[in-house]
């Protein structure tokens, strides 16, 4: 059964998908993104890196046309070299940088709404007791559901995966579902606007999270009284702890009729400030801020 996403997506987005599982180059790494981050972690720290946690940048300082360093938001001054901004492109320029200083082409970007917009989602997880079968297939399922409504859209399918298939990232006795439901820019107003309102946004994702468990048991009935609700996150999360643009959780997808883009990892007018994000590029997601990390060092080193 097929169900429309959107008419005016890219088809070579999923074309390259497919072709990178098909021939082998892409994968699901051991450990989830948990032990992915704790690889880099410990090899940016045997290299000599110092990392520092839950102090959040307030700034850029420049001294004319070369960074000398950064302002943390408790006022602590660090110097630097150079520095690599691995933020959504909405802090760095903006906040920790004059919005001056954002390329022409990503900035032409941010204001064709239409040409490049974003997605989000609404995400909730389940655990489920025991280790019997629940009927439910290792890896991702679609299927069809009575209506119900999220952000501003109706929904009539579910799509869930269920990860029990790497033991390191969860024991056999601790499977978990997620649903993630996509969301769009006019979304994100509705749960930007509900947020405001703490008590309602909290009621609001509640409902939610009743509405998706209810589908998944009438899908599934083994399931019932076996799921444990984990967590729910909305548009607004993405933004409130990684200040992504509209809850972005990848960059821009450009649609029919407009071109792609690529912006370069350095910032014009600045000496030693280089960029390294998904959002330099359509689509983004890991391997564009992986390699964009990669392309940024390359120019720090030149």
């Amino acid at each position: 059964m097929l169900y429309k996403v959107g008419m005016n997506f890219m088809a070579y987005t999923l074309i390259t998908s497919y072709a990178l599982y098909t021939n082998g180059t892409a994968a699901i790494p051991e450990g989830g993104s948990t032990k992915l981050v704790e690889n880099i972690v410990n090899y940016f720290k045997a290299l000599g890196g110092k990392l520092n946690l839950a102090k959040p940048v307030k700034e850029i300082k420049l001294e004319g046309k070369r960074a000398i360093g950064i302002i943390l938001g408790s006022g602590e001054q660090i110097t630097a070299d150079y520095i690599i901004c691995a933020t959504d492109t909405e802090v760095t320029f903006g906040k920790l940088l004059d919005k001056t200083y954002m390329d022409q082409k990503l900035r032409k970007v941010y204001e064709c709404r239409t040409g490049y917009p974003v997605n989000s989602t609404f995400h909730v997880s389940f655990g489920i007791k025991g280790t019997e079968s629940v009927g439910i297939s290792t890896g991702s399922v679609i299927f069809p559901c009575n209506r119900f409504i999220v952000g501003n859209k109706e929904q009539d399918f579910l799509g869930i995966r269920l990860y029990d298939y790497d033991s390191k990232l969860f024991p056999a006795d601790k499977r978990v579902i997620q649903c993630n439901i996509l969301q769009d820019e006019t979304d994100y107003d509705h749960w930007e606007a509900l947020y405001k309102n703490k008590e309602a946004y909290q009621k609001e994702k509640q409902r939610i999270v009743k509405a998706i468990e209810e589908r998944i048991v009438k899908q599934y009935p083994l399931v019932e009284g076996k799921l444990i609700y984990l967590e729910a996150y909305s548009p607004m999360t993405f933004t409130k702890w990684c200040g992504a643009y509209k809850g972005a959780y990848m960059s821009f997808f450009e649609q029919k009729g407009y071109k792609s883009f690529y912006i370069k990892n350095n910032v014009k007018g600045l000496k030693n400030v280089f960029l390294a994000s998904q959002w330099l590029q359509a689509n983004g997601g890991l391997p564009v801020a992986a390699t964009s990390g990669k392309f940024a060092v390359c120019c720090m080193k030149k």
